[in-house]
């Protein structure tokens, strides 16, 4: 059942002034003063559309979906103005949480990385279990394209090696890599990632694929993956698996000599 299904018979529509609305902080997004103002600057009653607010015990009216409208109703002086809100009462905020990511994931406004945010202190398991193996390592989680650090920004590639190895198999993986490369910017991009589990799921030793991988940097991986493609520039996990078994031999190779 759908959370709207749910709690929909909680909810009730309601004219409420702008100024007695109140921000939940916990787990929206920071307010982008460029979104408000462009807002301010086209500034249509008639685009407010609905706020979903959610009414606390404490019998505050909190905001879930809006704070963009409601900053820029405040900054234009019409704290006195009644806005239409869908109010619901009895919700926990882990509900508020859930609320927040269903209606902006819809939206396509919310980042991957936003939804991880609240669903790793909503029990969601995956991410729960995410969290805690990037925690132990060190790695933090971000949403731009560029890592540096100790850094990540694959959730794809973190959700796909928790599906198919587990919580061991992902500490494994991101242990392996934080070690061997993590000081490098975007030493832990996803396709290292889901190459290192593939090689591991293959039977390779992690330490002694950890030891191969720290004598290169990443740089020298991906031009020797490169070479490998079969369209010059491209880039697939297929290259960077065949070189990283190729490290591996060469290892073998030189400690057997």
């Amino acid at each position: 059942m759908a959370i709207y299904d749910r709690l929909g018979r909680n909810a009730r529509l309601e004219w409420l002034r702008a100024d007695a609305l109140q921000r939940p902080g916990n787990y929206q997004r920071r307010v982008r003063r460029d979104k408000v103002e462009a807002i301010m600057n086209a500034f249509d009653p008639d685009g407010l559309a609905v706020f979903a607010v959610s009414r606390r015990d404490d019998g505050g009216d909190y905001v879930m979906d809006g704070q963009h409208r409601l900053e820029a109703v405040l900054g234009l002086g019409m704290g006195h103005r009644l806005l239409l809100c869908v109010v619901y009462e009895g919700l926990a905020i882990e509900d508020e949480e859930r609320m927040f990511v269903l209606i902006n994931r819809e939206r396509l406004a919310l980042s991957r990385q936003e939804s991880f945010a609240v669903r790793s202190r909503r029990e969601d398991v995956v991410a729960e279990t995410i969290a805690d193996v990037l925690g132990e390592f060190g790695v933090k989680l971000v949403s731009g394209p560029r890592t540096g650090p100790f850094e990540v920004s694959a959730l794809g590639a973190l959700e796909e090696i928790d599906r198919r190895a587990g919580e061991r198999g992902l500490r494994m993986v991101v242990g392996l890599l934080a070690a061997a490369w993590g000081r490098h910017e975007g030493g832990l991009r996803g396709d290292y990632l889901l190459s290192v589990l593939r090689v591991l799921l293959e039977g390779a030793d992690p330490k002694k694929l950890e030891s191969a991988l720290a004598a290169r940097t990443p740089r020298e991986i991906d031009a020797m993956a490169m070479a490998r493609q079969k369209r010059p520039g491209s880039r697939g996990t297929t290259a960077y698996v065949q070189t990283m078994r190729d490290l591996l031999a060469e290892q073998g190779d030189s400690r057997a000599a």
